[in-house]
């Protein structure tokens, strides 16, 4: 693919690279929104990094600090920054301090416990007596921890659960999903069981941590790559061939800034959005379409049958998954050790 290096800007900071490229159709603050939320997602953007202030950025991207003002406050919404007065912006920690958590834990459960002690005295059950109860609650409960995996779309839940559970066999716990969509219309009320943690990608985060922040369980982000066999598939793509690459909109300037990094041909490939104009006939003209796991239905029924179609599947990557395996056997020791904790608790609240 052609690229003309006058059209790219970058400023470095901290080892944090921002860059722009005035030819992309794409808005400059979006460009710069979108980059951070794939260095985050890829492991490169870690919580408590700098990024460039904005006069820095704006200087040395030779663009308006307004620009950079309005991509860093679209982040902050988000989730993904904040900006701490005289450190300037930094990113966020995607999971509580498990220090922190810890202690959320207990104030949380101190306050749980106390309405159902207070009801049990009030008929008149002594504290030996709800002592004993809560330990014969517990153990007749014991059983596999949950995880509870939040996909904002069907084809996650189908794609990214499985994934999950199968990077989780060796840990005693079961995992289960549900919709964004659900959890917005009717939050954990509707679960088996209480879970354990809650996992999402990190697109997903910022609304999921959002939803469940009057809720005592911990929201922990999974970032992606894309898959090796994604990654080979792109690679492979002849330079003379006609490229598409149909997505939805929202995801479009996402995908195409990772399409981007390993697909060159001679022509610039096109961006199609599968709307309600939609008919096929935009992907005679093409000899690859690449295309995401929402629009494969789509796809799969108007593309020529000579065609050649790569799918961008992703994968969990690996230091990402290796933060949430950790703080997963974190909450399973605490989850392990709930029936001598809560029986303090309780002799607490009832002392």
């Amino acid at each position: 693919m052609v690229v003309d290096q006058h059209s790219l800007s970058e400023v470095v900071r901290n080892g944090v690279v921002l860059s722009i490229d005035r030819a992309s159709g794409l808005p400059i603050y979006l460009q710069i929104k979108y980059q951070v939320i794939h260095d985050i997602s890829m492991g490169r953007l870690i919580a408590g990094q700098h990024l460039p202030s904005i006069r820095q950025a704006a200087r040395q991207l030779g663009i308006t600090p307004m620009t950079v003002r309005r991509a860093y406050a679209s982040l902050e919404e988000e989730g993904f920054v904040v900006g701490l007065p005289g450190k300037g912006v930094v990113v966020t920690e995607l999971a509580p301090t498990l220090q922190a958590e810890a202690i959320h834990r207990q104030h949380s459960l101190s306050d749980l416990l106390r309405v159902t002690v207070t009801q049990a005295q009030a008929l008149g059950y002594a504290p030996s007596e709800i002592q004993a109860a809560m330990t014969r609650a517990l153990a007749e409960g014991d059983g596999a921890a949950t995880i509870l995996f939040v996909g904002a779309e069907p084809e996650f839940i189908e794609h990214y659960t499985p994934l999950l559970a199968g990077a989780m066999t060796d840990l005693d716990s079961d995992v289960e999903a549900i919709s964004l969509a659900k959890l917005e219309a009717t939050g954990l009320r509707d679960l088996r069981s209480f879970p354990l943690c809650v996992v999402t990608l990190v697109r997903s985060f910022a609304r999921v941590r959002e939803l469940l922040r009057d809720v005592p369980v911990a929201v922990i982000a999974l970032a992606l790559d894309l898959s090796p066999e994604t990654i080979d598939g792109l690679i492979r793509i002849p330079r003379d061939a006609r490229v598409a690459l149909v997505a939805e909109r929202v995801n479009l300037p996402g995908f195409s800034h990772l399409v981007h990094q390993y697909v060159a041909t001679d022509e610039p490939f096109t961006e199609i959005v599968p709307e309600s104009s939609f008919t096929g006939t935009q992907l005679l003209p093409y000899d690859v379409i690449i295309h995401s796991l929402r629009t494969r239905a789509t796809v799969a029924r108007t593309a020529p049958p000579d065609c050649r179609r790569v799918e961008l599947h992703f994968a969990p990557n690996p230091t990402s998954l290796a933060q949430v395996r950790h703080a997963i056997q974190q909450r399973l020791g605490w989850a392990q050790g709930a029936t001598q904790r809560i029986v303090r608790e309780v002799a607490t609240v009832t002392g």
